[in-house]
Order: C-alpha cells, then sequence, then structure tokens
C-alpha cells in the first residue's frame, strides 16, 4: 500500500479542519439528531466551542492530517486522557475520492499502534448509525458495540 502517516495540524491546517469540520458537522446533526431546537450550523458551532474551548491547543485533543505520500487524504481527531488509559476517536475522516481504498483501516493501525505506546488500553468512538461503512470498519478491526441509542417519530 502506498505511504500513509500521520502529522500534527498546524494552527493553519486546524483553521482548514474546522471550517470543514464545522460545514460536515452541521450536516451530519441535520441527518441525525432527532430533537426540536437549534440545529445545523448553530449546533455545529455550539457543540464544537463546547468542546475545543482553546481550539487546536485544547488539552488532551490531537489532530491530524492523514497523508498518502505527501498528500492530505484526511483528518483525525482523538482526544487522550491518560490517567484512564483511555482515548477517544472524535474523527477519522477520509476524503471521498480516497475511501474504499483500505486507508482508513491502516490509519486506524498506526492509531492503535501510537496509542499502545502511550499505555492506553480503551479506544472509543461513537458513530451514527446510518453510517454503515465505517461500523463495518469498526466491527472488522476488533471495536465492539456497548449500547445502541434509538429513536420513534411521532408525526
Amino acid at each position: 500500500m502506498n505511504n500513509i502517516r500521520l502529522t500534527k495540524m498546524s494552527p493553519i491546517d486546524f483553521k482548514e479542519y474546522y471550517e470543514d469540520k464545522l460545514v460536515r458537522f452541521a450536516m451530519v446533526l441535520e441527518e441525525n439528531v432527532h430533537e426540536v431546537g437549534e440545529m445545523g450550523e448553530n449546533r455545529a458551532k455550539n457543540q464544537l466551542a463546547s468542546l475545543l474551548p482553546d481550539g487546536v491547543l485544547t488539552k488532551d485533543h490531537h489532530f491530524y492530517n492523514i497523508l498518502l505520500n505527501d498528500n492530505v487524504i484526511g483528518y483525525l481527531w482523538i482526544k487522550l486522557d491518560i490517567q484512564k488509559q483511555s482515548a477517544f476517536l472524535y474523527e477519522i475522516y477520509i476524503f471521498e475520492e480516497y475511501r474504499s481504498n483500505g486507508y482508513g483501516k491502516k490509519v486506524m493501525s498506526i492509531v492503535e499502534r501510537m496509542l499502545i505506546q502511550q499505555s492506553i488500553i480503551y479506544f472509543k468512538l461513537h458513530v451514527f448509525g446510518s453510517n454503515t461503512r465505517a461500523i463495518e470498519l469498526y466491527h472488522n478491526i476488533g471495536f465492539k458495540t456497548f449500547g445502541i441509542n434509538m429513536v420513534k417519530e411521532f408525526k
């Protein structure tokens, strides 16, 4: 497989990532959050601001560009809790044109090695039920389902 690697985002990279993430996150929330009230871009802005009060410098949050050779093909966002020996995957995002080539699986393998080197025992994530490709990837690399959120809509 081609050379896949991770590089820490610079503040300039993070600004570009954040703007892209905001648009994508707003769309995902519109599709998957079934509540009356604030939606879309405002909800995405508020949630991201809450999670990342100091942006790229937010304590314990780590942001990477995913590179194929020297081209950015996606992003990775992880939070580490060294004291609890736990990590949370906020996002692995592979650009559409690079999907279905095994790059996500390769990135997850790299991340797992990084986490093991830091004595992390638990690697957690959340995935929306509609994201069947991601669910399949996570199951294939050993993640187990620990809960399922369900909704019933009354109209």
